[in-house]
């Protein structure tokens, strides 16, 4: 049984603690031309509002931010896109806009399969969407709420339990479990490092090898990517359905 001092319990409380607050989620979107020189860099801030707030102060340091989300109109672009007669569309959203381009492109009497990334693997894709977001397939982390408790971990099984606790009824996006996950890290570093010099921690985060998460296990590489499995989701029935795991070689 987990105990004060265990990390999962730790990091899941620090998580919880924040969870129902007022926050920001943010993407960074790269246009890059055939070599990867980055010709634009689009920053897409999403604020959430969970308690109801009558205002929110967004402390960001950006500047020339321009509204980019306009009336979220994307029947234009989906006409020219029907009109290439193409198998499938590969769409890199977030959730909520992902949803809204799977309706629009239904509406409009689209036939082709569509797929995505982990950005639309919340639960909420499915309320916005609704029958429109049947049969999308995407990848995302190697974990899901309701994925086989066969294929499940520990502390996969622990971290879901004690978000349901916490949040009946409200599954946990995966994103929620790679924040989860980013705790652990700096905590496995720290630890690891016997140190909190920045340095020391850094050199420690770098070494990591198979460490155990919420999203699958992690290793740091060479180039300081992480190497994680990937997972394979399915919209099904109105339900994400958890279908396999591919492991990096």
């Amino acid at each position: 049984s987990a105990t004060a001092a265990d990390p999962v319990t730790t990091a899941a409380e620090q998580l919880l603690k924040h969870s129902d607050t007022a926050g920001k989620e943010e993407t960074v979107y790269v246009i890059a031309d055939a070599n990867g020189k980055a010709n634009k860099v689009i920053v897409s801030e999403w604020l959430k509002n969970q308690k109801g707030s009558d205002t929110l102060k967004d402390q960001s340091n950006l500047k020339d931010v321009k509204n980019v989300k306009g009336d979220q109109d994307f029947t234009a672009q989906l006409t020219e896109i029907i009109s290439k007669n193409p198998d499938v569309l590969y769409i890199p959203a977030n959730f909520a806009e992902g949803a809204i381009i799977m309706r629009q492109a239904r509406e409009l009497g689209a036939k082709f399969s569509i797929l995505g990334g982990d950005a639309m693997d919340n639960p909420e894709m499915v309320k916005i969407g609704g029958e429109s977001v049947e049969g999308f397939s995407y990848t995302s982390f190697a974990y899901s709420p309701n994925m086989p408790e066969k294929l499940m971990s520990p502390i996969q099984k622990q971290f879901t339990a004690q978000w349901r606790k916490a949040f009946p009824g409200k599954d946990p996006a995966a994103l929620t479990g790679c924040g989860y996950d980013a705790y652990l890290l700096i905590y496995n570093a720290i630890k690891n490092a016997k140190s909190t010099d920045p340095e020391k921690i850094t050199a420690a985060i770098a070494s990591t090898k198979d460490m155990p998460g919420v999203t699958g296990t992690t290793t740091i590489n060479k180039t300081h990517d992480a190497e994680k499995s990937v997972g394979i989701i399915k919209i099904e029935n109105g339900r994400q359905v958890f279908h396999a795991i591919v492991n990096p070689k």
